[in-house]
């Protein structure tokens, strides 16, 4: 009899023990994530607990029974699994911490607007909205802005720096019209046949409509071009938004050339899924029930264990692995006058000061394997071969520009900055990709490059283009596409 409790108790302690290990991989590997359509929340997960429960006891059950492990064996083997358990979430909490401490200096510029009079691109530029279920979103119509903003790597608390001030932030004066489909045009959509599609290097970020590439070229080639970009957007959003344009123009779009920009520095890395993200101000009617209770509370735990997991930030690309010396050089750049900036600076006899995005330093170091094992490069594919067969569908040519980013043509002529891979794995890449699917294809690197050391075609407080960026950049494309095509 007493055998018989031991047992019990071993089996009850195992399946529990097994099930909060079962419990802690379920919430970081699958909450909030879509698998065949269906989203995965607290709901299926907590229906599922006692059917794992129930498979646990019945194994455990079963080993005991045959003889394969002894009620002692399952306690000890118990209790390493708990003590397993127990460590990993206490590293997933000093990491969490660790983070935060890292991340200090980082810009909160919501939290600074009622106090700063300079105006910042999230409270000028036109909002956006998602018009379906679909991955990809549009600009609410029929909208015009005019005004001055400094770059993205703005924030008021770092204008105390007189280097910053007087030799880094420069106000961009920036007008924006966006039409009855969303874009940002002044010419009708049943009037072109050449159209643009990208991020926010082609929607024209920090610069008027006339001075961007897309505006510098319509005049170049004397024909009306429709600007479909999109800032903050992948290539799988903007596939997503020329599928659904297709769709709803009818016969009013007559497209016969797209120019698709592809950006280095982040369309890897954006959202490749199928559908948007659900609405986060529109909670359940159980979320709403239980708001401003303690169940509130409780209701929150699961989704901060998935986020501070370190299992979470491995599968997100938010655990970098850094060289201790590089780190170091890396974090007295970070240091200007004295002020503490997320964003580090580097200096070049003829380029001058600059500010540049750390993530895209880390990116432009990594071998070619980060490029081949990341999760959205099969999604990445098959954009592709979608494109191909849409415009296969609709008879129109694709043509992609491949744009690099401010690290990979102007860094290695800064003073002291952090070295970056020897070719530029992912350009090469799209390269590739974009030759096998039959699309013509323009790098804009090797063009770019005899500026590299000569004269900055960036921001220096903004990953984007300057207004000499655009214009090199469309008689680029203008020399290389269109002027090869009259000459033919």
């Amino acid at each position: 009899e007493t055998m018989n409790k031991r047992a019990c108790y071993a089996m009850v302690f195992a399946t529990a023990g097994l099930g909060l290990l079962w419990l802690y991989f379920v919430l970081v590997m699958f909450l909030g994530r879509s698998i065949g359509g269906k989203g995965i929340g607290l709901g299926l997960i907590g229906l599922s607990l006692p059917f794992a429960l129930g498979v646990f006891f019945i194994v455990i059950r079963a080993m005991l029974a045959r003889g394969l492990v002894s009620s002692t064996q399952l306690v000890n083997l118990t209790l390493v699994v708990c003590v397993s358990l127990g460590s990993l979430f206490i590293v997933d909490i000093i990491y969490a911490i660790h983070l935060k401490s890292q991340s200090v200096g980082k810009p909160r510029l919501e939290e600074s607007r009622p106090f700063d009079s300079a105006m910042t691109w999230r409270e000028l530029y036109p909002p956006l909205y998602y018009p379906t279920d679909r991955n990809f979103r549009l600009h609410k119509a029929n909208f015009s802005v005019s005004g001055t903003h400094y770059g993205v790597l703005y924030s008021p608390e770092l204008m105390q720096s007189p280097t910053l001030a007087k030799s880094v932030f420069e106000l961009q004066e920036f007008s924006c019209i966006i039409d009855q489909h969303g874009f940002r045009n002044t010419i009708p959509l049943d009037q072109a046949d050449i159209f643009t599609l990208g991020d926010s290097f082609t929607f024209g970020w920090a610069i008027d409509s006339a001075h961007s590439w897309v505006g510098i070229l319509e005049d170049a080639t004397h024909r009306p071009i429709y600007n479909l970009g999109i800032h903050d957007s992948s290539p799988k959003q903007e596939l997503e938004l020329l599928k659904y344009l297709i769709e709803t123009s009818g016969n009013s779009m007559k497209i016969h050339t797209l120019l698709w920009m592809i950006y280095e520095g982040n369309d890897l890395e954006d959202s490749h899924g199928e559908n948007r993200l659900p609405n986060p101000n529109n909670p359940s009617h159980m979320e709403q029930l239980i708001e401003g209770t303690v169940l509130q509370s409780l209701h929150e735990i699961p989704f901060l264990i998935k986020e501070q997991a370190m299992i979470t930030k491995i599968r997100d690309e938010d655990i970098v692995f850094r060289i201790p010396s590089l780190q170091e050089n890396r974090s007295n750049q970070n240091i200007i006058d004295g002020i503490q900036s997320w964003f580090p600076l580097y200096h070049a006899t003829n380029l001058g000061p600059r500010l540049f995005v750390p993530q895209y330093i880390e990116r432009a170091g990594k071998p070619f394997s980060y490029v081949l094992n990341h999760p959205n490069r099969p999604r990445l594919d098959q954009v592709f071969e979608e494109m191909a067969q849409l415009g296969k569908e609709f008879s129109f040519n694709v043509i992609v520009v491949i744009a690099p980013t401010a690290v990979r043509l102007h860094g290695r002529f800064y003073e002291n900055f952090p070295p970056i891979s020897d070719k530029p794995h992912f350009i090469d890449y799209i390269a590739t990709l974009s030759e096998q699917k039959g699309f013509r294809t323009l790098n804009l690197l090797p063009f770019l490059s005899t500026y590299g050391d000569k004269e900055l075609l960036y921001l220096r407080d903004d990953d984007h283009w300057n207004k000499k960026g655009h214009a090199v950049a469309a008689e680029i494309i203008f020399r290389e596409i269109f002027q090869q095509e009259t000459e033919k």
